[in-house]
């Protein structure tokens, strides 16, 4: 190579990086301002929990896209100390079951891995379609229970 054509190379080559280094520069600048916005967008709990959506005075929870408005709940985190929740048993275990009777329940939405103890304050029978019967309210930690009668 001349020597003249081996300077011109060089420059056309460190021309070539200044360029790459300044798109580098612009893209880490978008790359910032993009993690900061996503920053600004998150709302921090008050405390460690389950998260549960929140519904509408119409029984609806919000879906991707929804639109809400200040002050509108969209998720809560429950006290999971004390709550109520809703069971059934079997037809043929129904008779068995009253009032004031201990249960536990597996909570689906933790693995069923944390049995919790509680009561059944009401052991309405109410026929269902199939082979249940509904029992009640139970004083239990809220999720995705599931009954079983003690």
């Amino acid at each position: 190579m001349q020597p003249a054509t081996l300077i011109s190379s060089r420059i056309a080559a460190a021309a070539r990086i200044g360029l790459l280094e300044s798109k580098r520069g612009e893209a880490e600048s978008v790359v910032n301002s993009t993690q900061d916005a996503i920053r600004q967008m998150m709302v921090l709990a008050p405390r460690d929990g389950t998260v549960v959506y929140a519904t509408s005075f119409r029984g609806e929870k919000k879906k991707v896209g929804d639109s809400t408005w200040k002050a509108e709940k969209v998720i809560e985190i429950p006290d999971l100390t004390q709550m109520r929740g809703d069971g059934e048993v079997d037809e043929v275990d129904a008779g068995r079951v009253a009032a004031s009777q201990r249960v536990t329940l597996r909570l689906v939405l933790h693995g069923g891995g944390g049995a919790v103890a509680g009561c059944v304050l009401d052991a309405e029978r109410k026929a269902l379609v199939g082979a249940t019967v509904f029992v009640g309210r139970t004083v239990a930690p809220k999720g995705a229970p599931t009954m079983t009668a003690s």
